[in-house]
């Protein structure tokens, strides 16, 4: 097309039969901008007018459209670039643009915000997505990415440059770039609701869809996951997908991959959610339903202790801060009267451990019944040693030693273990105490019989034999075992309702009226209905009654 402005000359003469007419036309071509009623426009030097390209005014460059009329408030791509015109029309650049998206009803919706972003650079083209994986722009200081079209990207982005908003696509993404009105590539420490279908997650208490997270974020930007990493002097562990774990983790993996029980002293522990810190030291909480279901479904507490590896102490008497303590198979702190079974080539390992809880529970103990069922099921007391390690409730469980005053069914017993020694805090009194090498006193005759007997008390698996309250006296043998009435009572010595052994005591009577006569050493060496009246020297004798008065 070609428009010209046309300057007419007319020059006009009547005949009176006929006319003339004679015309002449002088030609000027119009150039540069021109506003028509279509909007400006800009011509050539030869008068066409400049289509689908850029041509400047002043400091301004402007766009004409394909029929050569200027466009306004909308972006163009121009030679593979992107460039947006403001509503003056002129190119607009070191600027945001914000736009409506148009793909924002799609099925895809939770990719397709409401609006979109655009910069333009200092010459006018848009920042997109690169050749390499995805790229981050610095824009007034913060780090940007943008997509092929040049869309600003936000919320999570993988590393090709692409959204990843949609369900549980984040599983796939590398980076978060906030929401899509900020888009601002984000480092450190970040808390971020995410969509999530993972079956059996045990972080997942309540089985919702939408969780919130901690998430990590590098100085690059990339999210830390399926790693423990120290941060600000912290240990930290993160999943499969970047989650921050916590609570029960487990140590070679994460809780996202939990799928079955694994050995106690592969769990660690990373503190409440709103935390997430592994925890070195004593915790108090309920344990993870692979260590111990039946607590765990109970929601009872336990005490733990992790070394600054993160491991649990397991199954091991352990010193810490001065102070021994005992653990269990799954790493719960013992408390309370417990019978170990200790391993004979380290008097650290604890093999088995079982609860003394009751007056049936500590029958059941001293007579190493195999097969016991107790509170928290089958206790196999065979080849077990008592000890005591302090009231849970108190928050102590230290292993005590010496005398002791315990409760057991109501009724308050007096109890000793050993003070020192490879088994200290083993039960005064146990039968196979002398062949396991027990530091303690201990009393042997020309026979071979061991008497386990500290001070003035006779002690049988740590409790100290006292005669029944309704009794005043009791013979014992030196193993705790009351006498009955067919026994040789010149092994036995004699207790009272205390246990104290009566020691170089003459005519002692019990309920029954009968009399005791007793060694310097308790034993007993007279017993009968009348005083003895023959004390000449402390051997067994019987009643003379040739000395009667």
């Amino acid at each position: 097309m070609r428009r010209k402005w046309l300057k007419f000359g007319l020059v006009l003469s009547t005949f009176c039969l006929s006319a003339s007419f004679a015309a002449f036309a002088e030609e000027e071509i119009q150039t540069g901008w021109v506003e028509g009623e279509e909007g400006w426009m800009y011509y050539d030097d030869e008068g066409y007018p400049v289509t689908d390209e850029w041509k400047k005014n002043g400091d301004n460059w402007f766009y004409l459209n394909e029929d050569g009329v200027m466009v306004y408030e909308q972006l163009i791509e121009y030679d593979d670039y992107i460039y947006y015109v403001n509503e003056e029309g002129a190119m607009v650049k070191n600027q945001w643009v914000q736009l409506a998206n148009e793909e924002s009803d799609d099925a895809d919706s939770e990719n397709a915000a409401v609006d979109v972003w655009y910069y333009f650079q200092n010459n006018g083209r848009a920042y997109v997505a690169g050749d390499n994986g995805t790229s981050f722009k610095t824009i007034n200081g913060q780090k940007y990415a943008f997509d092929e079209d040049g869309k600003m990207l936000w919320g999570w982005v993988n590393d090709s440059s692409e959204l990843c908003n949609a369900d549980t696509e984040w599983h796939d993404a590398v980076y978060y770039c906030g929401a899509e009105n900020d888009g601002a590539m984000k480092t450190g420490w970040q808390l971020i609701d995410v969509e999530e279908d993972r079956e059996n997650l045990e972080k997942n208490k309540d089985d919702d869809t939408v969780m919130y997270y901690y998430f990590y974020f590098m100085a690059n930007g990339k999210r830390v996951q399926g790693d423990t990493k120290t941060i600000n002097g912290e240990k930290y562990s993160f999943d499969e997908y970047g989650a921050m774990d916590y609570e029960w983790t487990i140590a070679s993996g994460s809780v996202a991959s939990m799928s079955e029980a694994s050995p106690s002293e592969y769990y660690q522990w990373f503190n409440w959610e709103d935390y997430g810190n592994r925890v070195k030291g004593w915790f108090y909480t309920i344990p993870s339903e692979n260590l111990n279901k039946k607590d765990h479904d109970d929601e009872t507490e336990h005490w733990y202790y992790a070394l600054n590896s993160g491991s649990l102490v397991t199954s091991e008497i352990k010193t810490i801060n001065g102070k021994k303590y005992a653990f269990n198979d799954k790493s719960e702190m013992l408390a309370g009267l417990q019978a170990l079974k200790i391993d004979p080539n380290d008097s650290s390992h604890i093999l088995a451990s079982y609860p003394v809880e009751d007056e049936n529970a500590w029958e059941a103990f001293l007579r190493k019944d195999p097969a016991y069922a107790g509170d928290k099921g089958i206790y196999d007391y065979s080849d077990t040693m008592l000890y005591y390690f302090g009231d849970e409730e108190e928050g102590d469980g230290a292993m005590k030693v010496g005398k002791m005053r315990l409760e057991l069914s109501g009724d308050t017993y007096n109890y000793y273990f050993l003070k020192s020694g490879t088994y200290k805090g083993v039960a005064f009194g146990s039968a196979t105490g002398k062949e396991k090498g027990f530091e303690g006193t201990y009393s042997e005759d020309e026979n071979g019989v061991i008497s386990y007997i500290e001070d003035n008390y006779i002690y049988c698996e740590g409790r100290r034999i006292t005669a029944d309250e309704d009794r005043r006296y009791e013979p014992v043998n030196e193993f705790g075992v009351k006498a009955t009435g067919a026994d040789d009572l010149s092994d036995f010595y004699l207790i009272n309702t205390s246990g104290y052994i009566q020691k170089g005591r003459r005519n002692i009577k019990d309920q029954d009226g009968n009399y005791y006569c007793t060694d310097k050493s308790g034993k007993i060496t007279y017993f009968g209905s009348e005083k003895c009246n023959s004390h000449n020297n402390d051997a067994w004798h019987e009643y003379d009654s040739s000395k009667e008065d």
